[in-house]
């Protein structure tokens, strides 16, 4: 009997156009404040009796309302302070409920020599600024066994205000201070921000594969030159910060408008990723291809080998591209042959990335703000990958490095067999065919995430995804 097992994090049912999160009162109140003007035309007073406790009696912080709006329903979460109550609170709230995206609001501490009190920054990536497990082989910020830091989501940066800043931010429970200032600067020369909260909850919403952005004001400075200690009060900063929030959502609805109802928990427009995960994967084996294996062999390892499905989500990722499709194709087919024969073959994330460089430079690609060029980046991969590099690498067959293995669990010939059926019967029911993407995506919509087997694990298991169909008796 196979060993009973948990549900991964997934997120919750009903559906809501975004879940915007504070720490603090303070910080959230501006935010129900803003929505109150247009476009939104939210009727929810803009005052801390609007926020109802959310927790059951046992777990107590966080509070939150459900505010209806012309653009959608959005949640207004004020989470308390510190990395802890916010992955609580932003953990209750991804059980119940689906939002579109998470945006980080509030205040925080100037850390950049250039930042201003006031500024507004939205976060590209967040770091854990007291994470040091360097002598394991991690970077500075990272935790051992999550990414090197998280990624704002390209999309909401692309609809955040011109005006607004764009940089890194940090997160730890201890203050920045004029004692410790200079160091952290150092260790993070890119940091424009610090504050408690932000990475915790970037680090929650990638787990639950949730686009995520901060979007904070800067009401004081992290050791002030001249001794001088400059800031505004934290009102003012939360109302910066409010306005530039909303004015990102505003924005994000001519791109991606809600099809649901302002009452919520009706059913919104799915956004649909830029690349399928078999392009992911395609995109790993090419890198993994140009920097391993030798041209020139591409006869041992034909492109005719390669799963149609990985051929043709390839061709779809091409279409805008100056890359030889075909012989990206043969690059791909080379790789796997390599992994076949050496299972001990791996790829690291800076590998990855510094390939793909050269790959984009050498095809004229540029990546702007809001788009997305094949390959994508490690962070790109990453997101989709539950957060993490490694089930990427196991997902292609590479070996695992800098951590345990993922995924330890053992399932037997009858969960793979029972995981394809239930996903054909899902499938058929909403008109949909049976394929590897789908399945994906249908493990991430059920919640049935570590339930039942990933689709790199059935592949990998029956040798291809048409074997696994014909195991199961699935035409």
């Amino acid at each position: 009997m196979s060993p009973t097992r948990t549900r991964s994090l997934a997120p919750g049912k009903t559906r809501a156009r975004a879940l915007i999160i504070a720490a603090q009162d303070e910080e959230i109140v501006p935010v129900l404040a803003a929505l109150r003007a247009e476009p939104f035309y939210a009727t929810t007073p803009a005052t801390a009796e609007s926020l109802q406790p959310i927790f059951p009696t046992e777990l107590r912080g966080a509070s939150g309302v459900n505010v209806p709006t012309a653009l959608g329903p959005i949640l207004c979460m004020r989470t308390g302070v510190g990395l802890v109550a916010t992955a609580c609170a932003l953990g209750w709230a991804l059980f119940r409920y689906r939002p579109e995206v998470i945006i980080s609001a509030g205040s925080a501490g100037g850390l950049a020599a250039d930042i201003r009190v006031g500024d507004v920054v939205a976060g590209t990536r967040y770091r854990y600024g007291r994470a040091d497990a360097t002598v394991f082989g991690y970077a500075l910020g990272q935790v051992p066994g999550a990414p090197e830091f998280f990624e704002g989501d390209a999309t909401l940066l692309a609809a955040v205000p011109e005006n607004i800043r764009r940089g890194e931010v940090l997160s730890s429970d201890a203050f920045v201070t004029a004692a410790n200032v200079e160091d952290t600067r150092t260790r993070f020369p890119d940091a424009l921000l610090t504050d408690m909260e932000s990475t915790a909850a970037a680090h929650t919403a990638a787990l639950a594969g949730i686009p995520f952005l901060t979007i904070r004001s800067a009401s004081d400075l992290c050791g002030p030159q001249a001794g001088i200690d400059y800031h505004i009060g934290i009102d003012e900063a939360a109302d910066l910060s409010a306005r530039a929030v909303t004015a990102t959502l505003a924005r994000l609805a001519e791109i991606t408008p809600w099809l649901g109802t302002s009452a919520g928990g009706s059913r919104a427009r799915r956004l649909t990723p830029r690349f399928s995960h078999l392009a992911l994967e395609a995109a790993i084996l090419y890198i993994f291809g140009r920097i391993h294996t030798p041209e020139g062999d591409d006869a041992a390892a034909p492109a005719a080998s390669l799963d149609a499905e990985m051929v043709a989500d390839v061709r779809t990722a091409l279409e805008d591209s100056e890359l030889d499709v075909d012989e990206v194709l043969a690059c791909i087919a080379r790789a796997q042959g390599a992994i076949a024969a050496d299972p001990h073959l791996t790829l690291t994330a800076k590998q990855y990335d510094a390939e793909r460089l050269a790959v984009t430079e050498l095809a004229g690609a540029e990546s702007g703000r809001g788009k997305l060029t094949w390959p994508p980046t490690s962070q790109t991969v990453i997101k989709r990958f539950s957060g993490y590099w490694n089930e990427a690498l196991q997902a292609v067959g590479l070996a695992v490095s800098n951590g345990r293995k993922r995924g330890a669990l053992k399932f037997d010939r009858e969960d793979y067999v029972d995981a394809l059926r239930s996903h054909a019967i899902a499938a058929r029911r909403n008109g949909k065919t049976v394929s590897y993407n789908g399945y994906v995506e249908w493990l991430a919509d059920s919640g049935n995430q570590g339930t039942y087997p990933s689709g790199a694990a059935i592949r990998q298991r029956f040798g291809s995804w048409s074997a696994a169909l014909a195991e199961a008796g699935i035409s």
